[in-house]
């Protein structure tokens, strides 16, 4: 019983410090130094709005239009889907953390027989160990698929991307035939690239670590160009070009330090390390937001000395009095009751997690 409460950071009285929160807002809690207060909501919303909002791997799904549809059509179709996503993306709390929480419980109990020696494996233990033959085949089964169609989905986002909007403005009046090839050449440098980063992935901590710790240097760019474009009729192309550039040089950077230092972890001497901690040694989340902050504010800087967007730019891309109006032709009271619906259900996870 004492191996358990250690593992979930249980004191002799019984009591688990911390750990039963959502947020961490004394620096005695053991999770404070990796999820501190309230940076992690502000945070965690940077990561899901750029994913969620801005990415062409989830956004893809709901761009498509048939012929003769209007526009209304369109959107009221891509709300719909959206809306029903969103009550789909709460299942991952059950999906995720409990069986979590089910491997270390049992990981805690010598009599079980079940082992855990990385919490990455802890799904793959429990789909191994515990589950019966039959529902073991099924588990396995969905889960291959869902990987299958999720890289599916990104490597036809990376040959898309590549394809039309670098290839195509250079090369010019080409084939499909040759687009096609060149989508396929462009997919599979992307698979070489992600087997050759494995090795850099793995020394970066456990999985889930370094998916939020990527998404985070990665994110702010992109909320910044996409926030500032849609709803200031002011930024210029040029800023934007500018934050893209300038978020990832920074991001990048970020991550070799992160590499070097264990993620900030190690103690680095030389005067180098010591006039740069503030750099390395900030914590992931509020890293990100200060990069974000910088981010918007050096595009509102370079958008003062830069040719201003024209009106076709505007008109495409920023919320203008005809395009909210065409919005507000799409969506009824349904809409806004099953919007309202998600928004509930995420405040009593919040409130219930606190």
């Amino acid at each position: 019983m004492m191996d358990y409460a250690k593992t979930l950071n249980v004191g002799e009285d019984g009591v688990a410090y911390g750990t039963n929160h959502m947020f961490h807002f004394e620096t005695g809690d053991p999770l404070y130094d990796d999820y501190p207060g309230f940076w992690v909501f502000i945070g965690a919303s940077i990561i899901g709005f750029w994913y969620w909002c801005t990415d062409q791997h989830i956004v893809q799904r709901v761009l498509g239009q048939r012929k003769g549809e209007s526009n209304a059509e369109v959107m009221k179709r891509a709300r719909r889907g959206t809306i029903a996503a969103g009550y789909f993306k709460l299942l991952p709390v059950f999906m995720f953390l409990i069986p979590g929480m089910i491997a270390a419980a049992l990981a805690a109990r010598p009599d079980s027989g079940f082992s855990l020696s990385d919490p990455d494996t802890a799904f793959g233990s429990m789909v191994k160990f515990v589950l019966p033959a039959g529902v073991k085949g099924l588990v396995t089964i969905g889960f291959i698929s869902a990987l299958v169609a999720s890289l599916a989905a990104f490597f036809n986002s990376c040959a898309t991307l590549f394809t039309e909007d670098f290839y195509k403005p250079m090369f010019k009046n080409k084939s499909e035939a040759t687009y096609v090839m060149v989508g396929r050449v462009a997919t599979i440098v992307v698979v070489v690239l992600g087997i050759v980063w494995i090795p850099i992935m793995k020394s970066l901590g456990s999985l889930y670590d370094y998916l939020q710790g990527i998404q985070s240097l990665l994110a702010p760019a992109m909320v910044a160009v996409f926030a500032l474009g849609i709803f200031s009729k002011r930024i210029t192309p040029k800023a934007g070009e500018a934050g893209m550039i300038v978020g990832f040089i920074l991001g990048m950077i970020r991550l070799l330090t992160n590499i070097f230092t264990n993620s900030g972890k190690d103690v680095m001497t030389g005067w180098y390390w010591e006039c740069t901690g503030w750099f390395w040694q900030t914590n992931w989340l509020i890293f990100e937001i200060w990069l974000l902050v910088f981010i918007m504010v050096l595009m509102v800087a370079v958008s003062f000395f830069t040719p201003k967007p024209t009106a076709k730019q505007i008109e495409a891309i920023t919320f203008t009095g005809d395009y909210k109006a065409l919005i507000r032709q799409s969506w009824n009271k349904w809409d806004v009751i099953a919007s309202a619906g998600v928004i509930i259900l995420c405040a009593l996870f919040y409130t219930y997690f606190w």
